[in-house]
């Protein structure tokens, strides 16, 4: 939380479009028509990501280059036995976040009831 906060104070989300040409070109297909938006969803989401009161609310653009790294790091690692360990123990540990405990923590901590 204190780095967005940091960010926050003097981001500007068009200093990483203009030096990120993979990026703009990724925005770009939200309003020259490579895809269609007969409801104006997909304008929408570019001003909401390149301008307005406050742009890029959600630092989109100041995340795009991490995720790029992680998912070509994936995309590297699918199919090792390394990525099927990793996968096998993240849903093992999963199981402490079944809808059925939710749901019983909900009844008891929040509804009072059973």
């Amino acid at each position: 939380m204190d780095e967005v906060n940091a960010v926050k104070h003097s981001y500007n989300p068009w200093a990483i479009i203009n030096r990120t040409p993979e990026l703009r070109r990724i925005l770009d297909t939200l309003v020259n028509g490579t895809f269609s938006d007969e409801r104006g969803v997909l304008k929408r989401l570019y001003e909401s990501i390149t301008g307005g009161y406050e742009p890029d609310r959600y630092l989109v653009c100041y995340d795009f280059a991490d995720y790029i790294r992680v998912k070509e790091q994936l995309l590297r690692d699918y199919g090792s036995d390394e990525f099927f360990r990793k996968s096998l123990l993240n849903l093992c540990a999963a199981g402490k976040f079944s809808a059925d405990r939710s749901v019983r923590d909900y009844a008891a901590l929040i509804w009072h009831i059973g």
